[in-house]
């Protein structure tokens, strides 16, 4: 009788960390594309090949989609992702609007350009290369010459497919004015 409980209880443990582990390797691969998620909402697949994608994480598993050709990961409680394949035939994130706890990281080598936004909302658009975000906004930047960072903003659009850095800013509003914060810190140029 111990071994059967002994059997039982050894099994259930393994049970359990097998479902535990299944539960934290959730997601979908497109080409170069990862989306990891809590709960898959829906799918849709389009004779276009265009595929859209709902899904919901928490707050210790929140959605994440990585796309390193597009330079950049995002993280959300909830997300809707649309993808379509590019002329070579690989896909893409065409957009993706999310939801919650939004973390933003863009990172482009050439020419260099890192952004790190956090938001209540995000819309990122593959076509027009912008990110929307709003609720909450605060983004920190980086080029070679500047390290920028805004805050008090309620909503900000990012121009990532540009080669300098553009953004237009929305302030809080605050006493029935909008304001919002910029601060410039200039990097230390190597002595030539």
């Amino acid at each position: 009788m111990k071994r059967v409980m002994h059997g039982l209880i050894i099994l259930t443990l393994l049970g359990s960390f097998g479902l535990a582990q299944q539960a934290q390797e959730r997601g979908i691969t497109f080409g170069n594309i990862t989306l990891q998620y809590d709960k898959l909402k829906s799918t849709q697949r389009r004779k276009d090949n265009m595929i859209t994608v709902e899904v919901e994480g928490t707050r210790q598993n929140p959605v994440v989609v990585n796309a390193p050709d597009q330079h950049f990961t995002m993280s959300a409680l909830k997300m809707q992702a649309v993808l379509t394949t590019n002329e070579q035939g690989q896909f893409v994130l065409q957009s993706a609007q999310s939801e919650g706890q939004v973390v933003f990281r863009y990172l482009r080598k050439e020419p260099f350009s890192r952004v790190d936004a956090t938001a209540n909302r995000a819309t990122y658009n593959a076509q027009t290369e912008t990110l929307v975000v709003s609720g909450d906004v605060v983004v920190k930047a980086e080029d070679d010459f500047y390290l920028i960072e805004w805050r008090d903003n309620e909503q900000m659009t990012l121009y990532l497919g540009e080669e300098e850095q553009r953004v237009v800013a929305t302030g809080r509003e605050q006493g029935g004015i909008r304001r919002g914060t910029m601060t410039i810190t200039p990097k230390e140029r190597p002595k030539q």
